[in-house]
Parts: C-alpha cells; sequence; structure tokens
C-alpha cells in the first residue's frame, strides 16, 4: 500500500485545503497527538498541500520526502555522530523509515536506525542548521515546509534558539509540528503555534485501511484488528504483519505479576523478582517506559473487567496463558488509584535518570503489597 492510498482523518485535510486555497492557512501548526493516530502521516499530507499547490506534478517529491523545499527535524542520537550530531546525519534513514511506516511511533524510530539505549533528541545543532538553511529562496516551490516531528524532545536551549525562527519566520515558510504530550514544550513555543489535537482513527477509517493493505484478509479479521488497534493504525500495521506489538511486554507483566503475587507467602519469590529485575533493565530506557505505560493499560483493563464495564479492545493474553478475568478480581477500588499513581511516578523517576534496577524493584515490592491489598 502506498503512502497516497492511505485515507483517514479526510475532514481536517479538507478544512486544511479550503484554508490554503483561501490564504488563511496558519504558517505555524502543532499537531498535537499520539504518531499511531497519523500526526505524523497528516504533517506530511499537509507538507504536500502546501509545496505542490501550484505544481500537482511535485506529489511524486512528497509522496517519497525527498522534496527539496520539504525540511525534517527529528529525534537524533549520539552514539554514531558524536556531539554535533543532527538530523541531517540520519536522513537516509529517515526517508525510509517514512517509506516503511508514516505512523512509526518514537520506539520504532530508535530501534530501526539502533539506538541502543541511547535517547532520541532534537539538538541545538538542528536549530544553529535550520537558521542557515531557512532564509534562502525556495528551489522548487513558492513556498518552504519545516516539519519537526516529535518536538517534545527539545531541550530548552534548542527551543529557544528555534523560538527566534518562528517569532520571524521567512516569507512564505510554514512550520509543521507533532508533539505526542505538548505540555513538555515551553509555552513561548506554544504561543506560537495553532494547536490541531489529532484523535485515534475512526474505526471506520481503520478497517477500511486495514483491507485496503491486504484485501484477502476476512472482514471479520480485519474488524478484530480495528478494535483492537484501538485507533492506532502503528498497531494495525503490526497485527497486519502477524506481529503482536505487545508480545514482549505481555511476557514481561504475567511473570512480574504471577511473581509478585506469591512474594509474601513464599521467600524465593524475592529472587525470582530480583532476576526479573535484572532482565528489565538490561532493555533499552525508552521499552521500560514502555512497558510500564502497558502495565497502566492492563491494570485499568482489569479493573474495567472487575466493575463489570466489557468493551472489545481488552488485552489479550492466551499465548501466555492467563486470563485477564480471573486477574480482575484483585484490581479494585481499594488499589488501582495506588497503582496507576505508583507506574506514573516510576515512569517519571526514569525520565529523570533514577537507577533502574532499584527503581523497578521498589516498585515490584509495592506491587506486591498493592495485590493483596483486600
Amino acid at each position: 500500500m502506498q503512502f497516497k492510498d492511505i485515507q483517514i482523518h479526510e475532514q481536517l485535510l479538507s478544512m486544511w485545503q479550503k484554508s490554503l486555497q483561501n490564504k488563511r492557512l496558519p504558517h505555524t501548526i502543532l499537531l498535537s497527538g499520539n504518531t499511531g493516530y497519523g500526526s505524523l502521516f497528516l504533517a506530511l499530507k499537509l507538507a504536500s498541500m502546501i509545496l505542490c499547490k501550484e505544481d500537482p506534478h511535485c506529489k511524486e517529491q512528497t509522496g517519497k520526502f525527498i522534496h527539496p523545499d520539504l525540511h525534517f527535524i527529528f529525534p537524533s542520537v549520539t552514539s554514531k555522530y558524536g556531539a554535533s550530531v543532527s538530523s541531517e546525519n540520519y536522513m537516509e534513514h529517515w526517508h525510509e523509515f517514512l517509506r516503511r511506516n508514516p505512523f512509526g511511533s518514537y520506539r520504532d524510530w530508535l530501534k530501526f536506525i539502533e539506538s541502543g539505549d541511547k535517547e532520541g533528541l532534537i539538538r541545538v545543532k538542528d536549530a544553529e542548521n535550520l537558521s542557515k538553511k531557512i532564509y534562502r529562496y525556495p528551489i522548487l516551490a513558492r513556498n518552504k515546509v519545516v516539519l519537526i516531528w516529535l518536538a517534545d524532545k527539545m531541550n530548552t536551549v534548542t527551543a529557544n534558539k528555534l523560538l527566534k525562527v518562528l517569532e520571524e519566520p521567512p516569507q512564505d515558510t510554514h512550520f509543521i509540528l507533532t508533539t505526542e504530550n505538548e505540555k513538555l514544550l515551553l509555552p513561548t513555543v506554544l504561543s506560537r503555534c495553532v494547536i490541531y489535537r489529532v484523535p485515534p482513527v475512526a474505526k471506520e477509517e481503520m478497517l477500511k485501511n486495514i483491507l485496503t493493505f491486504n484485501p484477502e484478509i476476512p472482514r471479520h479479521k480485519a474488524m478484530e484488528w480495528a478494535t483492537a488497534a484501538e485507533g492506532n493504525l502503528n498497531k494495525a500495521l503490526q497485527y497486519l504483519r502477524e506481529e503482536d506489538p505487545n508480545a514482549e511486554f505481555k511476557k514481561y507483566f504475567v511473570e512480574w505479576v504471577r511473581t509478585a503475587w506469591t512474594a509474601l507467602k513464599r521467600p524465593k519469590a524475592i529472587n525470582e523478582l530480583t532476576d526479573w529485575t535484572e532482565r528489565i533493565t538490561s532493555e533499552s530506557k525508552i521499552f521500560q517506559q514502555s512497558f510500564l505505560l502497558f502495565s497502566l493499560e492492563v491494570f485499568r483493563e482489569a479493573y474495567l473487567i472487575n466493575k463489570g464495564i466489557w468493551t472489545n479492545g481488552f488485552t489479550d493474553f492466551s499465548r501466555e496463558n492467563f486470563m485477564l478475568n480471573r486477574f480482575a478480581p484483585y484490581i479494585h477500588d481499594r488499589n488501582i488509584e495506588k497503582l496507576q499513581k505508583l507506574l506514573s511516578e516510576t515512569a517519571y523517576q526514569l525520565s529523570r535518570n533514577t537507577h533502574p534496577k532499584i527503581t523497578f524493584l521498589n516498585l515490584s515490592i509495592k506491587i506486591t503489597r498493592l495485590l493483596h491489598q483486600k
């Protein structure tokens, strides 16, 4: 399936098209929402609209993400290129990443470039490079577009340097930023943007795209995937490739809660929790943080089952021989808020570079107590 064949959020795209025709499209736009909901895809589509307004033939270049007047800034890592690294060092990787999946997540990107345990950041060098080239005349189009993916990955120094460009943007230049967490952006940057919040992909649109990707899939199976993906087209694409996007998380989660449950009555379980901690902390930091978010969702689902609120989106643990409905009675009104707060605080602590082994072991001991709370 080609990039041009994907159809989601048509109303939003149509609104931008009219604004562009009426010369009312904002020059700095922030798309806020999960990448899997289509924020990056929409940014690419909007960039193509702007650049190809007077030259429809340029869509071939924008469809391959190689238009000379389309400039990208995105998180990069220092592992291969040292302290002076910027997006430009990874541009070939970036084009290939977009061609494979314009709904790919931050974790997918770090895995694609083999970052190891390095965090991806938008660096000062990116802002400096942009300042040098943004004031040049366009090469093919009448306009220039700067697309900044995951703008919340900028540090304060980078954001302040970029702010100077946003405050006095060059003529005929559009900035399109995306973020999964707008609260992490500087208020001064947010104040320069017109914000559009990207909703989950509608189930009908999800179903339509799945069947377009692979028309041979039975409709009932496509509907099952569309439901399980919960508005995230990136997850749906993983199901299409016969991959469970949460397979690794599920294995860790089941071993974790089973061991934690027995820890109060079986002293050796503490040693097993320690072994589990050793293994999960050998994973990358982004994996550890994603696991905590996954666990938050599972506890929420278990609580909903316990309250008798049934939806079709519950996580399938059949391969792990773990039944969520049997686990659900242990997640109730007296511990759900404590569990949510504990996991959220742990994710925050990891982002602040706390010692991961101590952090996860403390978390596991507290989980043990909460699961036994009457």
